[in-house]
């Protein structure tokens, strides 16, 4: 049960991001193309239910707990920008291992994701206020995830799972420039609808603040939740209920 929490919180880690690049160039009025690269590290807990036939476990794991079971982890957004179109795209890549004592042996788990996400949005706006400069982008897209699991069982040969699917998205973000070298956002998406999972969704708030000498490069806070409904449909059935939530920290390459 140990090793079965690990791995579907390690999946649960890579599962959808959103892009939280390039806020102060949704503001912006300019017609050239504009790009930016975000690395971010997400502090997320976890809760949720998940089975595997007719094994159901449940899952409450803090950050702590998540990061001790993390063997590699890849989390990248970009964003690439011209007038009032933008094409967000996001990678994850996440590789867990967590070993259990069991009697005299060792039940070993290995777990693999890879997700890749693509959209493309459109700006409405800017609306002046006294003190705030806001724009709406809606955006679609589609988001493909792949994970794999390997249990090695104390004795016997090693079980094998993997799960694959493309999730649709629709969504939209606010971006607000609160000051010169200031900005705000609020993004959410939602998908899946049943083609891919049941459903996904997630929302967050960032903060941003110019650095570096032409004040181009952005450091990122801020909060981020996340929740999936998903099953392959299959025998044996795989299932995934969660919510992850928590504090979210990045930096923005832009050019």
């Amino acid at each position: 049960m140990k090793v079965l929490r690990a791995a579907i919180c390690a999946t649960a880690a890579a599962l959808p991001t959103l892009t939280i690049a390039q806020t102060n160039d949704a503001v912006a009025d300019n017609n050239d193309w504009r790009y930016a690269i975000t690395p971010y590290i997400w502090a997320t807990s976890m809760s949720g239910t998940t089975s595997i036939g007719a094994l159901t476990g449940q899952i409450d794991l803090s950050f702590s707990e998540i990061l001790e079971q993390l063997e590699g982890a890849l989390f990248l957004d970009a964003a690439v920008r011209y007038d009032r179109w933008a094409i967000f795209a996001d990678l994850l890549y996440a590789d867990l291992q967590s070993d259990v004592q069991v009697g005299p042996g060792t039940l070993s788990t290995n777990l693999k994701m890879t997700m890749a996400g693509l959209s493309v949005g459109y700006r409405f706006g800017p609306w002046e206020g006294d003190k705030l400069r806001t724009v709406i982008e809606p955006y679609a897209g589609f988001r493909y995830t792949d994970f794999e699991v390997n249990i090695t069982p104390p004795l016997g040969a090693a079980a094998q799972r993997g799960m694959d699917f493309v999730d649709p998205i629709v969504g939209a973000r606010v971006s607000m420039k609160i000051r010169e070298n200031m900005d705000a956002a609020i993004i959410a998406d939602i998908g899946g609808f049943g083609v891919g999972s049941e459903l996904t969704w997630q929302v967050a708030a960032v903060v941003g603040w110019a650095v570096g000498k032409r004040k181009q490069n952005r450091i990122w806070a801020g909060y981020k939740a996340l929740g999936i409904d998903a099953n392959n449909g299959s025998t044996p059935l795989v299932s995934l209920d969660t919510t992850m939530h928590g504090p979210v920290f990045g930096f923005s390459f832009r050019f």
